[in-house]
């Protein structure tokens, strides 16, 4: 048989899978296609044939396996298309092959294919065996030996994934350890006691550099095995610093990335330096020096992982690998989504855990100085490759191709580029200067042939793919900084995503027939291209940030060019835009799925931000602090208000606009669409006049004091000037603490409403209640130093006592306003006369009627705190308690159920009759239960998400469950949604349907990961600390709690807002 040499079309399949990437690497992001395989018979031989899509390849590897032998690689080919990776694959199979000998790979190994062909001869033998003071001295001797020269005075050819194998062979045999790795194809383990009949003639040396059968082993070794392979012999390490040794291996098969890393280097002493180091190749088998960088990388379950080699054990005559389980050290704590903590990067996680003390500014610096590097380097490697394929000729497919192209080369810069940012933005709030750094570095110009760019710049041109990787194409093209190259890429990459998108759509086997996630619904779900192409939008509107100069005849030309698509004609421009409202679910009707949705929102750019309001019935409040504006999203109009009046707030429920006069010191009721306005005048120039429940304002006058007015009958009484502590209006309460999101309930019904306010640690109490204010000064002293007592609200009320609640922190929690895990929260009556405190060691939660309640004890342990109904007196001491209904904390009590936590379970209770609760629903934390209704709760279980039926015990309605589902709550309707920025829906209580409205939901929509101070970062945004960029992403904020009518509000990039009406439908 022809023997394929390693430099001649020697490219395993893995090579190009983890190697290298297509024009449209990350952006693009084809889902990682499961390994096809095929096996036919000719005669005794077996032959046996893979196909594989990774990376934007579809390659073709061709095994051959002759009775009693080991197999060989006969061929491996790339291809840019699967049609063409297809048709190639048909020399050797035909078309009734294709559908009928396709294999598993698992069937494979049941063939029992020979492990060695000559018994009795080895490669080396074994004196030693592997254990975890090998792993020590392996770690050891690769600090002292091994550097990014290694493979070159060696003279030992690597690709991308045989980095970390060939130095753990070379190892072995130095030492007299086994070997072993799974053989793509057959799936054999091959091992230092196989062996080839034509080796066995070779001679040896204790020299492994001069052993002759041991580096044609090596080379079969490196020949016959890749990245999935490397993936398969490994097993996840615990990250601590007594496993995180030199010999661990990073392997990456995330998406169009896939890279083999290993670590060469751990210092475990804090030192001006970085102090873990990885080194890789890269794709093309050839003699070559190792990249080396500092380790910048993190880890997704079956996708990417730190892992350490299995060891080889011999059973009977057979090598096995120990089962991952069995190995020391082994642990999945790599994968927990909380694995990072506050550190959140799980690079910087890692450092923390090996490197205690480590300064993450060292890894910054130390980036900044790898990306100039380089981008040198590439324009030396790029140079001198243009130069050899311009005299010879370098044809996609062969190893010129290979050897001068430079897409691995050209990932890891983007890779090194989006894991500074990103660690730049977290060390920022602790080294400020950390961004002034960066900042400079993206201002800095470089110089690439005949153009001068600032890194800023070409890292737009990285980030959009509009580069190129092919060693044929001029300079100029190579880089994409020249404007025409630039835009033309541009338009080509979009033109390219949209007729991959349209084959999708078009060719939609699903409709309304197929559950989420079935073959069906993933076969003609057009997620990723969606995606792809509202990434290129960004791009679209982030261009002239980045390029002042070019910015409108890039524009001219976007909206110059037209494609057609699905019988739908736009230009380039118009179809970016189109593409926030494509919708990729295909039970989606096709004008939907197209972006019909963009027809019907309406826009209300400039209006919202996190001060907007809109009510029940479609006023909206927005605009700038300075200047709000009102806006009547029903009838499409802006509404004027009075001459001399300001927009102050407005009332979520009946939406009445609070206005205010401070030329007159006047404050006015306003209703936007009859333009009636009831008034009054207070001492003193009114400001910071809120609504504070649908009938009772408060705010502060110039004169110091504070004053409330009550809004009955569509009229203003017992207005009530009073002084309170502070410099800011009180906090108001109200009885009614948990408000519905459905049922038909009011919004608002409160019974009570109070106010506490506070200077120097004294609370008072005051009690809008009655017909006149009442105030009970509260009769305690709140701890001020740890542990804290934070006052938190009125939760209950009777006639004679008030309860709060108050949480006090855990011992060690070092000021009071941050969470430090333990901390408890308990109940204080106060009586409303003398303001004296009893403290309750129990929570108060629901009030079931008759003076009983529901209620939580508060104990060291979380696992021995209670939950239980218990009858109450007036003064909220227990009379009477029930047998308790659980051993958890109450999570959630609204409507007529409870929701506990059980450990990390969560389980719903509803409330039977007066006395006891049934259980409902059990679930697990991969989404916590969400009561919708008295009869649904949003829930997931196992790999679905969706409306659970207490009655039915059954799904209502199916939803998409991705990774790290999370929900975004309206007053009126959830947005759900998953972590991997694919999905997006909402979900209507009216007629229980679940609308994807949008994909790409968590880039582009208003989800944000918090409401606290400081910069709110999109889920799955780019971050840009330039200033025109910051400003330009961080367009929203949280807008949950202010939009109360049935409509929905989308923020979107470039600080462009839209309203869905109510009642809005798909289909």
């Amino acid at each position: 048989m022809k023997k394929i040499t390693k430099i001649a079309f020697f490219l395993s399949i893995a090579t190009l899978l983890a190697c290298h990437s297509s024009p449209e690497k990350a952006q693009l992001s084809p889902k990682v296609k499961d390994e096809l395989l095929w096996r036919k018979k000719q005669g005794n031989v077996d032959h046996i044939y893979a196909l594989v899509s990774e990376n934007g390849f579809w390659n073709v590897n061709h095994y051959s396996i002759e009775p009693g032998q080991l197999q060989e690689l006969e061929s491996h080919k790339a291809f840019s298309t699967e049609e063409n990776a297809e048709m190639y694959l048909r020399t050797f199979l035909s078309k009734e092959d294709i559908e009928t000998k396709k294999v598993d790979a698992k069937d494979l190994l049941a063939n029992n294919f020979v492990t060695t062909e000559v018994q009795k001869e080895v490669i080396w033998k074994s004196e030693n065996q592997w254990s975890w003071d090998w792993e020590i001295k392996y770690h050891e001797w690769l600090k002292k030996n091994f550097n990014k020269n290694f493979y070159i005075d060696n003279k030992v050819a690597t690709d991308c994934a045989d980095g970390a194998t060939a130095i753990r062979w070379i190892f072995s045999r130095i030492h007299k350890l086994p070997a072993a790795n799974t053989l793509a194809g057959s799936g054999v383990v091959f091992t230092n006691e196989s062996m080839k009949d034509a080796w066995k003639e070779l001679p040896t040396n204790e020299d492994w550099r001069k052993d002759k059968r041991f580096i044609v082993a090596l080379d079969y070794v490196l020949d016959n095995t890749y990245t999935h392979t490397v993936f398969k012999d490994g097993y996840p390490i615990a990250i601590n610093k007594e496993s995180f040794l030199a010999g661990t291996y990073l392997l990456m098969l995330q998406g169009e990335t896939g890279h083999t890393m290993i670590i060469s280097y751990v210092n475990n002493e804090p030192k001006n330096e970085v102090p873990i180091r990885v080194l890789s190749s890269t794709g093309g088998r050839i003699v070559r020096p190792l990249y080396e960088s500092p380790f910048w990388y993190s880890v997704k379950k079956g996708e990417s992982a730190i892992l350490k080699p299995r060891w080889p054990i011999k059973n009977g005559e057979k090598f096995e690998l120990v089962p991952a389980e069995k190995m020391p050290h082994y642990s999945l704590e790599q994968f927990d989504p909380n694995f990072p903590g506050q550190l959140k990067e799980f690079n910087l996680a890692v450092y923390d855990r090996i490197v205690p003390g480590f300064k993450a500014e060292n890894l910054v610096t130390d980036g900044i100085d790898q990306i100039f590097k380089k981008i040198e380097e590439r324009a030396k490697y790029v140079n001198a490759g243009y130069e050899f394929c311009k005299k010879n000729g370098c044809p996609d497919g062969t190893p010129e191709w290979e050897e001068h192209s430079t897409p691995m080369r050209d990932q890891q810069l983007l890779e090194y580029y989006n894991s500074i940012e990103k660690v730049v933005f977290l060390v920022s709030q602790m080294s400020p200067n950390i961004i002034d750094l960066w900042n400079s570095a993206l201002s800095k110009n470089i110089k690439l042939n005949d153009y001068t760019v600032t890194l800023k710049q070409l890292m737009f041109t990285w980030r959009y793919n509009l580069y190129d990787s092919n060693p044929n194409v001029p300079l100029n093209q190579r880089w994409g900084v020249a404007s025409s190259e630039l835009i033309q890429a541009f338009v080509d990459r979009v033109d390219r995503l949209l007729a991959k998108r349209s084959k999708v759509v078009v060719n939609n086997s699903c409709k309304n027939q197929c559950a989420p996630d079935s073959k069906e619904w993933q076969d003609s779900d057009s997620a990723e291209f969606d995606n792809s192409i509202q990434r290129y939008y960004i791009g679209y509107i982030q261009y002239c940030q980045i390029s002042n100069v070019n910015c409108e005849y890039f524009r001219t030309v976007l909206r110059e060019k037209t494609l057609t698509f699905a019988n739908r004609t736009y230009n380039v421009s118009t179809w970016l835009e189109r593409s926030i409202w494509f919708n990729s679910d295909p039970r989606t009707a096709d004008d939907y799925r197209w972006g019909k949705l963009q027809e019907i929102a309406l826009p209300i750019h400039g209006l919202v931000d996190n001060q907007t309001i809109i009510s029940k019935n479609e006023i909206l409040m927005g605009g700038k602090t300075e200047r709000r504006q009102l806006y009547d999203l029903k009838n499409r109009k802006t509404i004027d208000v009075p001459a001399g009046f300001a927009v102050e707030d407005l009332e979520a429920t009946h939406g009445i606009a609070l206005l205010i006069d401070q030329n007159s010191n006047k404050i006015g009721a306003f209703a936007p669409r009859t333009q009636q306005l009831i008034s009054f005048k207070i001492s003193g120039t009114p400001s910071k006049v809120r609504w504070q429940s649908p009938n009772l304002i408060a705010g502060k006058t110039s004169a110091g004091s504070y004053f409330a007015a009550k809004f009955e009958g569509g009229k203003f009484s017992q207005v009530t000037e009073f002084d309170v502590y502070g410099d800011e209006p009180p906090r108001l309460f109200y009885f009614a603490q948990f408000r519905p999101y459905a049922g038909g309930q009011e919004l608002y019904a409160p019974k009570d409403i109070f106010t506490i306010s506070h200077e120097k640690n004294k609370y008072t109490i005051y009690d809008f209640s009655g017909d006149e204010l009442k105030t009970t000064v509260i009769n305690h002293v709140f701890r001020t130093e740890s542990p804290f007592e934070t006052l938190h609200f009125v939760s209950h009320v009777s006639n004679s006592h008030y309860l709060l609640q108050v949480r006090r922190q855990d011992e060690k929690c070092p000021n009071p306003d941050q969470y430090c895990g333990n901390e408890k929260v308990y109940s204080y009556a106060v009586d409303k006369v003398t303001g004296n405190v009893t403290a309750y060691k129990f929570l108060v939660g629901k009030s079931l009627g008759k003076n009983r309640y529901v209620l939580e004890t508060q104990t060291k342990k979380q696992a021995d705190q209670e939950v239980y109904i218990a009858t109450l007196d007036s003064t909220f001491n227990i009379q009477a308690r029930d047998p308790k209904i659980g051993t958890a904390y109450i999570y959630n009590d609204n409507l007529n159920g409870i929701q506990l936590f059980e450990g990390w379970n969560s389980k719903i209770l509803k409330l039977k009759d007066d006395q006891t609760f049934e259980e409902v629903f059990k679930g697990s934390q991969k989404l916590n239960p969400f009561l919708l209704t008295e009869t649904k709760a949003l829930i997931g279980i196992e790999n679905k998400a969706g409306v659970y039926n207490f009655v039915t015990k059954k799904m209502d309605v199916e939803m998409p469950w991705i990774r790290a589902p999370q929900m975004y709550m309206t007053k009126t309707s959830p947005w759900y949604f998953g972590g991997d920025p694919t999905h997006a829906g909402l979900f209507r209580f009216d007629d229980d349907s679940y609308l994807p409205i949008a994909t790409g939901a968590t880039a582009h929509l208003a989800l944000f990961q918090g409401c606290g101070e400081g910069l709110r970062i999109p889920l799955g945004a780019q971050l840009d600390f330039s200033e025109e960029f910051h400003e330009f992403e961080n367009g929203g904020g949280c807008y949950s709690d202010q939009n109360e009518s049935d409509g929905i509000v989308f923020n979107l990039v470039g600080g462009r807002s839209y309203y869905l009406p109510p009642g809005t439908r798909l289909d």
